[in-house]
């Protein structure tokens, strides 16, 4: 199934598009710095999860998707809450909207400049992982330092099960903390890119400064 918000309304709107619950992450940020701003919510959740989907599906995809649910809400701007999304269409829905396209990277610049031990975790879905998109990135911007990447894929549906009310707690959480310390240099990893918008909602139920993590975790922001 596929929904978007719709409204009459002549205010300043956004449509935050994912195809799942995660970009109420950015939704939660925009609304803190735009109060004002009318807020329409867009969910391709026909194709839910994109992080295990293929580039082939998913681009024209997301293209469709977006721009369908952009004539419907009438919004005046697309903003891309998903990482997955985002590293893979920017370009091309930004070829085939009116209105402008914000999207959603890993914060790779942020982690580099807070860095003390020059070792940092991404913590992302297999496909942005893996994405040409993300090695350019890391190799523009991580200014020298070591990226650990770290597939996370079961954090999407434990995020979602969050977001339901369902308890997440910290044991769940460590497989992926292993993955990170227990990765060859992985003990100086002291900050994580949290390279995914579900993801913040399974950081709070991290104690970061337990396992090392001292400058803690950089979620994604529009």
């Amino acid at each position: 199934m596929t929904e978007a918000a719709h409204s009459n309304s002549k205010h300043p709107s956004a449509l935050v598009f994912d195809s799942g619950v995660g970009a109420i992450s950015i939704a939660r940020e925009i609304r803190r710095l735009l109060p004002g701003l009318t807020l329409h919510f867009g969910i391709d959740n026909g194709f839910y999860p994109y992080g295990t989907r293929s580039e082939e599906e998913l681009r024209p995809r997301i293209v469709a998707q977006a721009g369908a649910m952009m004539a419907r809400s009438g919004a005046d701007i697309l903003v891309v809450g998903c990482n997955t999304a985002s590293t893979l269409a920017l370009p091309q829905l930004r070829e085939v909207l009116n209105q402008p396209v914000v999207g959603v990277v890993p914060a790779v610049k942020p982690a580099a400049a807070a860095t003390r031990t020059r070792t940092i975790a991404l913590i992302a879905t297999e496909g942005t992982v893996n994405r040409n998109y993300t090695r350019d990135l890391i190799e523009q911007f991580a200014n020298g330092n070591r990226v650990i990447n770290v597939p996370a894929p079961e954090l999407v549906h434990l995020a979602e099960a969050k977001l339901r009310g369902e308890t997440v707690t910290a044991e769940d959480l460590e497989p992926v903390l292993a993955r990170i310390f227990h990765t060859a240099g992985g003990d100086l990893v002291d900050i994580a890119v949290l390279a995914c918008t579900h993801f913040p909602c399974c950081a709070r139920s991290w104690t970061a400064s337990h396992r090392g993590l001292s400058n803690g975790w950089i979620p994604a922001r529009p």
